[in-house]
């Protein structure tokens, strides 16, 4: 995850250099170009010095570009799916499986 300036700033240079060939990009958020984030249950970035508001204060859902940006749910682990022989393997699978996502919910 990156503060939100550092997506403000990657917006404003992404319409900089690709308003020069289409005008219309110049107001168009991050050049009409998708940008892939990160899961904000998985990591914060770091403020030296920071309070908890200073941290939450810089997330991206606290931008002006939060109102263009699409969030997409995860809900399977993909690094789990992979077909097992034995019930045993597949049993502790699972388990694991409902253990990280029970983490990921905060439970």
């Amino acid at each position: 995850m990156d503060h939100r300036c550092t997506v403000e700033a990657v917006d404003k240079s992404r319409k900089n250099i690709l308003s020069i060939s289409d005008t219309i990009l110049k107001n168009t958020p991050f050049g009409r170009n998708a940008i892939i984030g990160g899961d904000f249950r998985q990591v914060f970035y770091v403020v030296s010095n920071g309070r908890r508001q200073d941290i939450l204060l810089g997330s991206i859902n606290r931008s002006h570009l939060w109102n263009y940006c699409q969030v997409f749910l995860l809900t399977k682990n993909m690094r789990l799916n992979e077909e097992l022989t034995t019930t045993a393997s597949r049993n502790k699978v699972l388990e694991f499986k409902k253990w990280v996502l029970n983490i990921g919910y905060g439970t």
